[in-house]
Parts: C-alpha cells; structure tokens; sequence
C-alpha cells in the first residue's frame, strides 16, 4: 500500500471522527457542535495517539486552510444594508461595544500573562473577545500558541453559555436561550449561480489581495472585507449555505483538535481553572454595559448585558428571542465585537504589545552584552 493511498485512509479515519464528534455534540445540545464536536473528537484521538495505517490520524493544514475564507465571508456576510441602518440608529451604543471589549481584552491580558505565564502573543489573543477561530488563526500568525489559544477560549465558551443562560433563568424566573426551546429564524437566502461567483471570488480576491498588503489573518481578514463589501451594497444577500458552514466548522474543529497530541491533563486543568476569572471580568464589564446601555435609554439592563456578554451570536440570539427582546440589536453588537477582535486588535498587538516585548529582549540583550 503506497503512502497517498495510507493519507487518503487516515483523512477518510479523521473526518469519520469528526462527524461522529458533531452528532454527539448535536445529540448532547453542546454549543457550536459542528465545530466543538469534532475538536473534542480529534483531540482525543490526538491524546490517545493510535497508529492508523502508519500515522496518528489529523486533519490535514492544507485542508483547513482551503476553508478558512469561508468563515470571512460568513462574518462578512452579516453586514448587510439592514445591519448598516441599525447600526446608524445605535450607534452611540454600538461604539461603547469597542471600549468595553478592549477593557475586557487587557484586563483578561494581563491575568493571564501573569497566573498562567503564557508568553505575550498567546496571552493576548487567548483573551481574545472575538470567536474561537478568529483568535487562533490571527494567534499562529503572530507566532503564538494556537493549541493553548483554542484550550483557552474553549474553556471560556463552555463556561459562558453554559453560565450566562442559567444567571439570567435565575434573574428572570423561567429558562432561557437554547434550553427555553427558542430558535434562530432561518433567513438563509437562495444562493445562485450568480451569488456563488461572486461569493468565490470574494474569497480568492480577497485572500489575495489582503495577502500582498501583509493582514493578519489575510486568508480569513481578506474575504471577510469583500464579502461585507457586497453585503452591504446589496450586490447580493446570499448567505453561506448551512450545509458550507458546517463542513468548515466540522473541518477547522478536527484540525484544531489535531494540535492537543502536545497537551497533557495538566494544561487542560490549568487552563479552566483561569477561565473563572477570565469569565468574572467578562461578566462583570458586561454587566457595566448594560447598565451603561440602560441608562442611555437604548435598551433594558438584560439586553444589554446579553449584547455585551462573552458568548456567541447565535446563543445570545436565542436568549434575546425566549425573552421577547430585539435579536436584531443584540446580533449586532456581537458583529461588532467580532468585527474589533478581527481588525482592531492584531493592531493593537503589533504596535502596542509586540514592540514592548522586542524592547524587552533588546534591553537584556544588551545587558549581557
């Protein structure tokens, strides 16, 4: 049996894994189960370390990296002429999302470079408020650790959907979210020939293009640009097919979950043990927002919280519906909470965090001189 044929089996191996992993997470009501599924799966395998036709069984780099524009033109595809309209009417409530993120963001910082000791790149962006890939992707480019990035932020997202829903059931008085039985309306539009070519090309265009100019993150940065470029003209309203979607999050999920074959029990312990703090700050400043929000007069002090709060689109959607709020107003301000984690903070590391630690390691350079 010749190598291609033992890499075709052991691909044909990871993804049964990582399709199984999906189900499970479907079947247990898990958050993001198309992609944390497949990661826990993965990483088991990874952990466990089987030899499968050869090799430990993973998803393949090249694989993934085939997907990654998808995930920019799903974000960019939210920013629709509609979203831009919401957007001018709260604005001032809107705004208050990039500072309040950014609180959040070096306070997390700062905890974690000191209780975990992670170097510079991986503590910023393991405190990262932007979603799980987002982070890691941006994380690798500026030479972080992406398995204790993805570690850090799973345990962040376990802990937040799962803490957020039962603090507001406990406020409120009745279930909450997922568990209330609410659900997304499903706005998917037909995608047609015509959107498809110029969804694609958004993606080849735009990796390209972001590449050249040196973004970060420029295969994910680039299509997420184009894709809200045609979005909010009205080029077209296609979103990415559910079915798309799914298969980059069952893909991007096993890959990640390929990286635990280094991480032991230890530093999976270590890294929900500060996920609590992380959470209570996260929590905490959500919890001035809303307050902030309510006393502006945008919305009551529970949207707020649930607009600023660290859990996903999509669960705070759901919470926002099972207790009759605007799902409009809280999607949006999670957009630009994304939107601030994607295009604000890579600045922010590379002229603000990056430089410091380069003076740091010139001045003891010097110093041994």
């Amino acid at each position: 049996m010749n190598e291609h044929v033992r890499y075709g089996l052991r691909l044909l191996v990871i993804l049964a894994v990582a399709s199984a992993g999906a189900w499970v997470a479907i079947a247990a009501r898990m958050p993001l189960p198309w992609m944390l599924g497949p990661l826990v799966a993965a990483a088991v395998v990874a952990m466990a370390k089987p030899k499968v036709f050869g090799a430990i069984p993973v998803m393949p780099t090249t694989l993934r990296n085939i997907f990654i524009p998808v995930i920019g033109l799903m974000i960019g595809s939210q920013v629709t002429r509609e979203t831009l309209v919401h957007m001018g009417q709260w604005w001032p409530s809107l705004l208050l999302v990039v500072p309040f993120a950014l609180v959040t963001q070096m306070i997390s910082f700062a905890l974690l470079k000191k209780m975990g000791g992670y170097d510079r790149a991986t503590a910023f962006f393991a405190s990262s408020p932007g979603g799980v890939v987002e982070a890691v992707i941006i994380s690798e480019r500026f030479k972080g650790d992406p398995t204790l990035t993805v570690v850090q932020h799973l345990a962040r997202i376990s802990l937040a959907v799962t803490i957020v829903p039962l603090l507001l059931t406990l406020y409120i008085g009745h279930p909450v979210g997922s568990a209330s039985g609410a659900s997304m309306p499903d706005a998917l539009n037909p995608i047609g020939l015509m959107d498809t070519l110029l969804l694609a090309a958004a993606a080849v265009i735009g990796a390209y293009v972001a590449r050249k100019i040196n973004l970060p993150a420029a295969n994910m940065l680039g299509p997420m640009i184009t894709s809200a470029a045609l979005h909010s003209t009205g080029l077209t309203f296609a979103l990415i097919p559910t079915s798309l979607v799914q298969i980059t999050q069952l893909v991007i999920g096993a890959s990640l979950g390929g990286r635990f074959a280094a991480v032991d029990m230890r530093t999976l312990y270590k890294s929900a043990v500060l996920s609590l703090p992380l959470l209570v700050v996260s929590l905490s400043v959500a919890a001035v927002a809303g307050l902030t929000v309510s006393m502006l007069g945008y919305n009551s002090v529970v949207v707020g919280f649930i607009s600023f709060a660290p859990g996903g689109v999509t669960e705070m959607g759901l919470i926002a519906l099972s207790i009759d709020a605007d799902p409009v107003y809280v999607a949006c301000h999670h957009i630009v909470r994304i939107l601030t984690a994607v295009l604000f903070l890579p600045l922010i590391y590379r002229f603000l965090i990056a430089p410091t630690r380069q003076n740091q390691q010139s001045g003891t350079s010097g110093d041994a001189d």
